[in-house]
């Protein structure tokens, strides 16, 4: 299974398990592949990691805002592996704008050891346009 474990504006990491069997020969590479997720394009190489115990590669330079497929397959004197990919599209963004306002915040005891907190912000965007409003609701231990 190949799982996304970060995503910044222009990057993500992705993170997997070597295969079960090697075919009797030892890993020599992952090929990491990505995809616009765009209808008709094609797969291509976004990079290679050396050896079969390095399971993690974080692929740079990706257009914000764009959903990529990913890709990875191992290799060996004997040929390549069966393809893994991400079960969906992942987009490439920032996830919390540097430009938010505190509209709101809410507090509410659960029991002596937990509450809730609900906080209500307002993104704004270039020109110091409202975009949206982002709500976070959190229980702290």
């Amino acid at each position: 299974m190949l799982k996304v474990v970060r995503v910044t504006s222009d990057s993500v990491t992705l993170q997997w398990n070597a295969p079960y069997s090697d075919g009797g020969s030892e890993i020599t590479r992952y090929v990491v592949l990505r995809q616009h997720a765009a209808a008709g394009e094609r797969w291509e190489e976004a990079g290679r990691v050396a050896g079969a115990a390095a399971t993690s590669f974080t692929v740079q330079r990706l257009r914000e805002g764009a959903p990529y497929h990913f890709a990875v397959y191992a290799v060996n004197r004997a040929g390549s592996g069966d393809r893994i990919e991400t079960a969906r599209p992942v987009t490439p963004k920032r996830l919390i704008s540097t430009s938010c306002r505190l509209i709101l915040m809410l507090a509410g005891l659960i029991d002596i050891t937990h509450y809730d907190l609900f906080l209500l912000l307002a993104e704004y965007g270039p020109g110091a346009r409202f975009t949206k409003y982002l709500k976070i609701y959190v229980t702290v231990l």
